[in-house]
């Protein structure tokens, strides 16, 4: 019945306005309306109720649920649409975020590898919690074992010359250093452990500071024997 309606309504809306416009013509003209111009007139205007009618009394739940939906869409349709380009977005770079300043951690071994580069250095890690850093680190090899403690010595001094001024951290050195046994077996071993606070790495000045007395300065210091070289 919905279809019937549907069909039929733009035909009897035509009829009526073709009707119409004779009615009109004839009033114009000053002719008086003849009868089959009004009571065609009054049958397509009484057609085309019927069809609205037919077409709401009947209309199928498929085309209700579509009327519906237009009408609640219409209904929560923003009132305005944002067009700002995206390039007026508020969008911050990488550089311009805080978070991208370079934490604790990462400062620290960058200062260690502007001293020990990372061939080197074995072993790096940071405990945040205690402000706590270890520190491993290949000593060179020099042409004689006195040079070469003195190099150990030198490269001690300066990650700890390096980190004093910006970072507050307590720190333990190990280096370690090719030793040979009585056999002739060769093994990479730790020959020096050193334990350095922040208050004390504080208290030198490396303006005037002599290496040789690294291990004086340290808080705790160990070596291996193979280092006391007279």
């Amino acid at each position: 019945m919905e279809k019937f309606a549907n069909i039929l309504g733009p035909f009897t809306l035509l009829l009526l306005a073709i009707f119409v416009i004779l009615c009109i013509a004839q009033i114009v003209h000053k002719h008086t309306l003849p009868k089959a111009y009004l009571c065609g007139a009054a049958i397509s205007f009484a057609l085309m109720l019927l069809c609205v009618t037919l077409s709401i009394a009947f209309e199928s739940p498929e085309t209700k649920a579509e009327r519906e939906a237009t009408r609640v869409a219409q209904q929560t349709l923003p009132e305005e649409t944002s067009t700002t380009p995206l390039t007026e977005l508020d969008t911050e770079t990488p550089e311009e975020t805080e978070g991208n300043e370079l934490t604790k951690e990462e400062r620290l071994l960058d200062e260690i590898t502007n001293v020990i580069n990372e061939e080197r250095l074995e072993t790096f890690n940071y405990v945040p919690e205690n402000d706590f850093a270890l520190i491993r680190f290949k000593g060179s090899e020099n042409l004689s074992g006195r040079l070469t403690v003195k190099g150990m010595y030198l490269h001690i001094a300066m990650i700890l010359a390096a980190i004093q001024n910006d970072i507050d951290v307590d720190v333990d050195i190990n280096v370690t250093y090719p030793l040979t046994d009585k056999y002739g077996n060769v093994t990479e071993a730790i020959v020096i452990k050193a334990t350095f606070h922040n208050e004390t790495i504080k208290k030198i000045n490396f303006d005037a500071f002599d290496h040789a007395n690294i291990p004086i300065v340290a808080d705790e210091w160990w070596n291996h024997n193979a280092l006391n070289i007279s």
